[in-house]
């Protein structure tokens, strides 16, 4: 992977933090202590993958609205990939992945 850029698609199912379902709920006290382990796992993964030489990491949050990493705890040699619109969520998953890809902000 040296020299290339990796691309990271985070959801809170699967993440350090979400083990039951009022993890995933927006606005739940559980919820923002998933946030925060979405967050931590993110920049963990990309470290490394950094210290092994990928040149960038971009990342998109697919959880429902894409309000679940915490930005401003998010390692800043990540880029992190935003709909236009707060909330817009994509009708076709697979078509969202390769407009991030595509063109990522």
């Amino acid at each position: 992977m040296k020299g290339k850029t990796a691309y990271l698609v985070a959801d809170l199912e699967g993440s350090t933090g979400a083990w039951t379902k009022a993890h995933t709920l927006l606005g739940t006290p559980e919820w923002q202590e998933a946030r925060l382990e979405l967050t931590r796992d993110i920049n963990a993964v990309a470290g490394s993958l950094l210290e092994m030489g990928v040149k960038g990491v971009v990342v998109k949050d697919f959880h429902r609205t894409g309000y679940n990493l915490i930005l401003p705890r998010l390692d800043p040699r990540i880029m992190a990939y935003e709909y236009p619109s707060a909330g817009e969520v994509p009708q076709n998953p697979q078509s969202a992945i390769a407009e991030m890809i595509e063109r990522p902000r």
